[in-house]
């Protein structure tokens, strides 16, 4: 029994990280949706910090239009190289 209680606490605890996970970029995408540019900078900034290519991506986007932060090209380049390299 003890082992089948341990197989299910590990099911829950994975399921809820991964919850914990999915929120903040969902938080993220909903604010670049409606024009929230400053939270989704911050959210997506947070996210591409700990490696999200997505993330990386969305910024990347968000400097080369100027969304939230001045235009800057260079910068924009900067996050789709990140991603392409997979560095952080």
């Amino acid at each position: 029994m003890t082992h089948a209680f341990r197989a299910i606490f590990v099911a829950v605890v994975l399921t809820l990280n991964g919850a914990a996970v999915a929120e903040p970029f969902k938080d993220a995408e909903a604010a670049y949706a409606g024009d929230d540019y400053a939270t989704a900078l911050r959210l997506f900034r947070s996210l591409a910090d700990e490696g999200d290519a997505t993330a990386q991506h969305r910024l990347a986007i968000m400097y080369e239009r100027g969304l939230s932060v001045p235009q800057d090209y260079a910068q924009a380049a900067e996050y789709h190289t990140v991603r392409s390299r997979g560095d952080v």
